[in-house]
């Protein structure tokens, strides 16, 4: 079968990455940050039950497979997303889109890919990356998270797809269906409807599970950890799992803030508006205090102890990225919202 000519590019995020190079590769050049911020990939979820790992689900970005749907159909993209019962029939329809020289886009178990580094592997059935080839080595993979293309057996890949459990893949693959054709108008419009879908989730969703509310959810909560849990293995557990979630699932927390912000700076001049480089600048500070969120729960995991103060001071970091949070996408969205209000138009002869 050969491989296609394809391009690899090293990304911060699997999904994101993916979406950036497949309609790269079709002649759209799109960096993986516009990608991102034209999907609305940032968002943030924190479920307080056992969903996940054992442990409540705090989660830093909108659902998987969202990014490729949401930034093709806001350009005007082409495209097509496949999942499948039957693995053999999964396989060949693989063989025959890569065959014709479509390189495709699949969601993955991590566990199960011959190609990832051993360290690197554990059960996460939402890993996406991109096939553009087949020979005698297995599958031809671009694999966004590893610097280099490389090769997947083809009994690793057919695992890796049809994996069971929470988000199984189902065989799912994804591809540009055409020729990409946006212009300059169209990009505006996109990213315009991008930053005010993650404006809205951010700061406008009531309920407090989802958006900026749910992360002062998340810091109440962990701020009586010590308290509700008897065994301090579990109130240690919680932690390590939102610190889990936020620096090793996809980019997590700071990871995104920063992906993001390079977003806005990027919609400045797509927009001609230099306030987004304010708004790159203020989110950039609040992943820097997720980060300092991070260490800090590195420090308390590492100490073993389960004490009130260190929680509450952990605590208070994600409530301060949360009402920071909520603040900024509430003006990115009044911003955008005052700039498409008409202009009154006053009387002849009455003031201005």
């Amino acid at each position: 079968m050969g491989e296609i000519p394809f391009k690899h590019f090293h990304s911060a995020h699997c999904e994101s990455g993916v979406t950036a190079s497949l309609l790269s590769h079709h002649g759209l050049p799109l960096s993986e940050p516009m990608a991102f911020g034209i999907a609305a990939g940032l968002f943030f979820i924190h479920l307080p039950v056992k969903t996940i790992f054992g442990a409540p689900n705090t989660n830093f970005r909108s659902a998987p497979g969202g990014i490729f749907r949401k930034a093709c159909k806001r350009l005007g993209v082409p495209f097509e997303v496949r999942t499948y019962r039957d693995v053999a029939k999964g396989t060949r329809e693989l063989e025959q889109l890569v065959g014709s020289g479509i390189p495709v886009g699949v969601q993955t178990n991590v566990f199960w890919l011959s190609h990832m580094p051993r360290r690197f592997r554990f059960q996460f059935n939402a890993h996406n990356l991109v096939v553009f080839g087949k020979g005698e080595a297995g599958w031809r993979v671009s694999d966004p998270v590893l610097e280099v293309p490389l090769d997947c057996t083809a009994a690793s890949m057919a695992r890796a797809r049809f994996a069971k459990g929470f988000l199984a893949p189902k065989g799912k693959l994804y591809f540009v269906a055409g020729t990409p054709s946006v212009d300059p108008a169209r990009l505006r419009q996109a990213v315009r409807e991008g930053v005010i879908d993650t404006a809205k989730s951010m700061s406008r969703i009531p309920v407090s599970l989802f958006g900026g509310k749910a992360i002062g959810l998340l810091a109440d909560r962990m701020e009586k950890w010590p308290r509700i849990y008897q065994d301090p293995q579990d109130s240690l557990m919680q932690l390590s799992n939102v610190v889990r979630m936020q620096e090793e699932i996809g980019t997590g927390g700071a990871g995104f803030r920063y992906l993001y912000a390079a977003f806005l700076q990027q919609a400045a001049p797509v927009l001609a508006d230099t306030r987004y480089l304010e708004f790159s600048e203020t989110l950039t500070a609040i992943g820097d205090t997720w980060r300092q969120f991070a260490a800090k729960c590195a420090r308390i995991c590492r100490s073993q102890k389960v004490e009130a103060a260190p929680f509450a001071e952990a605590a208070a970091l994600v409530r301060d990225c949360g009402v920071r949070e909520r603040a900024l996408f509430g003006d990115i969205l009044e911003h955008e919202q005052r700039k498409a209000r008409p202009l009154a138009v006053l009387p002849a002869g009455q003031p201005q």
